[in-house]
């Protein structure tokens, strides 16, 4: 752990990243024509953004954050 300022913690985790669960009995969707597809989702590992960090900062157009750290 470090400190970054007064009263702020900065803290690193260790884990493992868990695959995600397909939620239901089938992934698919079924679009407007009626063709069968599998929804993508944000998510992913990000590390380096803080709270207060500009918006304009980073080459992106967004930061989402989706991964489940587990311990064994």
């Amino acid at each position: 752990m470090s400190v970054t300022a007064p009263g702020v913690l900065a803290v690193n985790l260790l884990g493992i990243v868990e695959h995600p669960e397909i939620d239901g009995m089938t992934p698919y969707r079924i679009d407007a024509d009626g063709r069968p597809y599998v929804p993508v989702g944000d998510g992913g590992v990000v590390l380096g953004v803080r709270l207060g960090d500009s918006a304009f900062g980073f080459d992106a157009d967004d930061a989402a954050p989706g991964a489940c750290l587990v311990h064994p």
